[in-house]
């Protein structure tokens, strides 16, 4: 299988190599555009067949390889992709680009964004601060900048609480995990005092109770105009671990008109653009939906989205390229993401508590069903993916039998 290019289309490069970006480089790709990421060793799209990926290498420094991909496209480096398309597919990548908005412009076409705003609503104070002012429900959150702001707010604290990175990226690869809980006042102070130590800044936010499936979100592509080009909401089913994990089971919904009004509510008060992502969890003790994150960019299920009929990807490069309109005008309700290795953790969690059983859990699962990795056209990354699974596994049965030589079975490094 050969990717075949048109020259006459101008090239992508997506900033950051994990799960939606090889999204976004299958669809484009197919579509005759060279696709290139700014990426680590060890991501995903590294091994797709759609993609020429720029490698950078990871020392275990995140921060530092995020700044390595800013001076490369800032500087001399990168202007052979002069006139390229220039996309975000995390957080680090929204940061680089608004950060940097007028200097990237000159040499990439980037997205309608309004960088102050994106900004704004890419850390997490300044998005509960935005949703307050625009009237949209909100956990309880205390900004906590220092020991002693810690300790002069710490009585206002409502248990159980969330101890929430103002920016995820960086949290996320320093503790493999999106944040903290803390069920006290002791061990508030130990997580603030791992995160002080790394130098990560966090907000305390109440946690809202109730099950997962009680999450909700919301995507749309707001224009120059301020117009919302789509509307597309779906609903959790589970995520793992259950209450604070990666959502491993997700299915489109359109019977969810609340959430796409708050959000519409929020976006014109805060004057984002873009594409734009929100998701909400309703309070149990209240009814009221309270907004959990905003996301202005493409999101790790944004295939999800494609197969129920919104072709996001290509409806924003060609929007940006002058390329044809791509239809938007309604989506089918009912396709389900799921992550099969992912789900079956959470199953045999719920299990254990009782929730589930077998058959309720596969009760659950509805097709179509569309996989977070896997493509017939594009194997490879599943088989890289899966192949990465298997040895963790391997490697924890190896030690748990206490046998020698079990660093062989461990995944390389990158």
């Amino acid at each position: 299988m050969f990717k075949k290019v048109d020259r006459n289309k101008p090239r992508a490069v997506l900033l950051g190599g994990g799960r939606s970006a090889l999204e976004v480089a299958r669809c484009l790709g197919a579509e005759g555009v060279e696709v290139f990421t700014i990426c680590a060793p060890g991501d995903v799209t590294v091994h797709s067949r759609f993609v020429t990926p720029i490698v950078f290498p990871n020392d275990g420094d995140y921060q530092a390889l995020c700044n390595r991909w800013q001076d490369y496209l800032l500087g001399p480096e990168s202007d052979w992709l002069e006139g390229s398309v220039l996309l975000a597919t995390g957080d680090a990548g929204i940061l680089i680009i608004n950060t940097n908005a007028e200097t990237l412009g000159k040499k990439f076409i980037l997205d309608v964004a309004e960088p102050e705003a994106q900004l704004r609503m890419l850390y997490k104070h300044s998005t509960y601060e935005e949703a307050v002012k625009a009237g949209v429900p909100t956990p309880k959150f205390w900004i906590v900048r220092s020991e002693e702001e810690l300790n002069r707010q710490r009585s206002d604290f409502s248990y159980p609480v969330i101890i929430k990175p103002l920016l995820s990226h960086q949290f996320e690869n320093t503790y493999h995990a999106k944040h903290f809980r803390a069920a006290n006042e002791g061990e508030v102070d130990e997580a603030f005092r791992r995160v002080l130590k790394d130098g990560i800044e966090v907000i305390v936010v109440e946690r809202i109770p109730g099950r997962d499936d009680q999450l909700c979100s919301y995507d749309t592509y707001v224009n120059e105009n301020g117009e919302p080009e789509f509307h597309y909401t779906k609903r959790m089913v589970r995520r793992f671990p259950a209450g604070m994990g990666s959502g491993v089971c997700q299915q489109t919904a359109k019977d969810l008109q609340e959430v796409q009004e708050l959000s519409l509510q929020l976006f014109k008060s805060a004057g984002v653009k873009g594409l734009l992502n929100t998701e909400y969890i309703r309070d149990h003790r209240d009814g009221t939906l309270k907004l959990i994150e905003c996301n202005g960019r493409f999101t790790g299920v944004n295939r999800l989205l494609i197969d129920s009929g919104l072709n996001i990807n290509l409806h924003v490069y060609n929007r940006l390229t002058g390329g044809p309109p791509v239809p938007l005008d309604d989506y089918r309700d009912g396709p389900m993401f799921w992550d099969p290795i992912g789900d079956l953790y959470a199953f045999r969690e719920r299990r254990k508590t009782g929730e589930l059983t077998l058959f309720t859990w596969l009760g659950t699962l509805r097709l179509p069903i569309v996989l977070p990795v896997f493509q017939w056209d594009d194997p490879v990354p599943s088989l890289i993916d899966s192949g990465r699974f298997l040895g963790r596994v391997v490697n924890k049965i190896w030690s748990a039998l206490g046998l020698p030589f079990r660093r062989s079975f461990r995944p390389r490094k990158t």
